[in-house]
C-alpha cells in the first residue's frame, strides 16, 4: 500500500488578501512560517519514503520548515494553476477590471479561459501528469506532496470521481493536510483538509 500525504502550503500574504497566486513566485508570511512549525511537531514522528513538492517558494520552504534537513524533489507540473491576467488581483479587483469574463470563470470555468492563463483541462492533465509520475515511482510506503489548493482538488476530485468543473467545491485551508492510500493503483480518501494539529 502507497499512503500519499498531500499538504497545502502556508498562508502568505496574498492569501489573506484574497489574492490569485496562481504561478506567482510568492512566498510564506509569518503566519505561515508558524505553521510549518506547527507541522514540524505534527509530522514528527512520521516516516517518508521520499518528498516530493511544487518548484514554487511558498510550498518548497513550507517542506523545508515542516520537515527540517529534507530537501524535496521538486515537480514543476505541481504548481498551481496559472490563472494568468488573474494573477495579484482580489476578488474584488478582478469583478471590477474583467466583470464578464470572470463571472463566466466562476460560473463555468470547463470552458473559459482566463487571459494568458492555463485552461482547467490543461491544468487536470498536469497534475495527473505529475502523479502518475509518483505512484510509478513509489509502490509502497508513506509519500509526503507539498503543493497547492489547486492541484490537492484536483488530485481529490479525480478519485471521488467528482466532475472537474466542481473542484472548486473542495475546501482546502492553507497548511491543510489530506490522506490518500492506494493500494493496487486504486486511490481511497482517508482525510481531507485537516488542520486540527494548527
Amino acid at each position: 500500500m502507497l499512503r500519499l500525504i498531500l499538504i497545502r502550503h502556508g498562508e502568505t500574504d496574498w492569501n489573506r488578501q484574497k489574492r490569485y497566486c496562481g504561478f506567482n513566485n510568492i512566498d510564506l508570511n509569518s503566519n505561515g512560517r508558524q505553521q510549518a512549525k506547527k507541522l514540524n511537531q505534527r509530522l514528527k514522528q512520521e516516516k517518508f519514503e521520499k518528498i516530493y513538492s511544487s518548484d514554487l517558494k511558498r510550498a518548497r520552504n513550507f517542506s523545508l520548515l515542516a520537515l527540517k534537513g529534507v530537501i524535496p524533489e521538486e515537480l514543476p507540473e505541481l504548481r498551481e494553476i496559472n490563472f494568468g491576467s488573474f494573477e495579484g488581483l482580489s476578488y474584488k479587483e478582478l469583478k471590477k477590471k474583467y466583470p464578464e469574463i470572470y463571472k463566466n470563470w466562476l460560473n463555468d470555468p470547463l470552458t473559459t479561459k482566463i487571459p494568458n492563463g492555463e485552461s482547467l483541462i490543461d491544468f487536470s492533465q498536469r497534475v495527473k501528469s505529475a502523479l502518475n509520475k509518483i505512484l510509478q515511482a513509489n509502490l509502497k510506503g508513506q509519500i509526503a506532496v507539498f503543493t497547492h489548493s489547486g492541484p490537492i482538488r484536483m488530485i481529490l476530485s479525480d478519485i471521488l470521481n467528482i466532475e472537474l468543473k466542481n473542484i472548486w467545491e473542495l475546501k482546502q485551508n492553507n497548511a491543510s493536510m489530506s490522506i490518500i492510500e492506494f493500494q493496487e493503483g486504486k486511490g481511497k480518501v482517508i482525510s481531507q483538509n485537516d488542520t486540527s494539529y494548527l
